[in-house]
């Protein structure tokens, strides 16, 4: 009786000790996630930032407004992914910071970061069309 203790006991403490394990290699995926994004972003931004200096090859400045306005409206979306918190500076000195981590589960979070990586993409995407 003691023995199906001890073992259901080191079965517990096993399975609970592979978690910490599983979520943080899903909160690297996560990340690495999160800093592709990032990359996607700060080169739209560039990108948008150099088409509004060009007055004859830019696509519509309509257009290059719209664009601005929804990468900004992303980066309030934004998330941090717990652990990895820091602050991003952009080319230009102007700091951004992100939303602090809403308490969700590891996957929850590689969800939010897939989706916040196939929205910026799609904007990249959208923009690239108009070239």
């Amino acid at each position: 009786m003691i023995m199906r203790y001890f073992i259901m006991a080191v079965a517990l403490f096993t399975l609970a000790g592979c978690r910490p394990d599983q979520d943080k290699k899903t909160l690297d995926r996560a990340f690495a996630l999160h800093q592709e994004a990032m990359g996607v972003a700060e080169e739209i931004e560039q990108q948008l930032k150099a088409y509004a200096d060009q007055a004859t090859s830019a696509p519509n400045p309509d257009s290059v407004r719209v664009w601005l306005a929804e990468l900004e409206e992303w980066h309030e979306d934004v998330v941090e992914v717990p652990g990895y918190e820091h602050e991003h500076h952009h080319h230009d000195g102007e700091h951004h910071h992100h939303t602090p981590a809403p308490n969700v589960s590891a996957g929850e979070m590689l969800d939010i970061q897939q989706e916040l990586r196939r929205e910026i993409e799609a904007l990249r995407l959208r923009i690239q069309r108009q070239r």
